[in-house]
């Protein structure tokens, strides 16, 4: 009895699977190192000493240009202001606005660099928590406006909590991390500035 053979399999088959296999390998081969090549660009550039030197100064320069209309005003305008007795005393503003500046400068050096314009979304809600920071304090101490002075303190709030998550998205969570601390002072002082407008009428 001749055994049941199975047909072969014909040439022209076995050599299109070979040629497909041939053809998908250099594919399959060069599809790693992509990847790789950009978890490598994600990685955070070394920012110049310059650079950051310039960010953190000017940042804290131009927040103290406040001071010039906040230091007329603390006596004997807001001294005479009835205040809630988590109230902090005067001397504490000044090293806690210098180090929170300070540290907005930095975000700002990891953030955008050199080339600021390159990423106009989170420079943009910068920019428009700027204004706000600097409208502040002609509004509260140089107009004694306490209600718009807390509309605007409130407004300043998001915008930072707004920047602080732009940040984030664009530079990394330590970069968002970094403005933490000013999101937490901005939503002490809207509570005071609120609280001083109910009790000064």
């Amino acid at each position: 009895r001749e055994a049941v053979r199975r047909p072969p399999i014909p040439k022209p088959m076995r050599l299109s699977t070979v040629a497909l296999l041939a053809a998908a390998a250099p594919a399959m081969a060069l599809s790693a190192p992509p990847r790789k090549m950009h978890r490598m660009s994600a990685a955070p550039k070394m920012l110049a000493p310059a650079t950051v030197a310039a960010w953190v100064s000017g940042s804290v320069v131009v927040g103290a240009s406040g001071a010039l209309v906040v230091v007329p005003n603390l006596k004997p305008w807001y001294e005479g202001l009835k205040k809630p007795w988590w109230s902090p005393p005067n001397w504490l503003f000044g090293p806690v606005w210098t180090a929170l500046y300070a540290l907005i400068g930095l975000a700002c050096a990891r953030t955008f660099g050199t080339q600021p314009l390159a990423r106009p979304r989170a420079f943009y809600i910068f920019a428009i928590h700027a204004v706000l920071n600097i409208a502040w304090s002609p509004i509260f101490f140089g107009a004694h406006l306490l209600g718009p002075g807390f509309i605007t303190s409130l407004s300043l709030l998001i915008a930072a909590g707004a920047t602080a998550l732009e940040f984030a998205r664009v530079s990394g969570t330590a970069t968002g991390l970094l403005l933490a601390p000013y999101v937490l002072w901005l939503a002490y002082a809207t509570g005071l500035n609120l609280r001083l407008w109910q009790l000064n009428p």
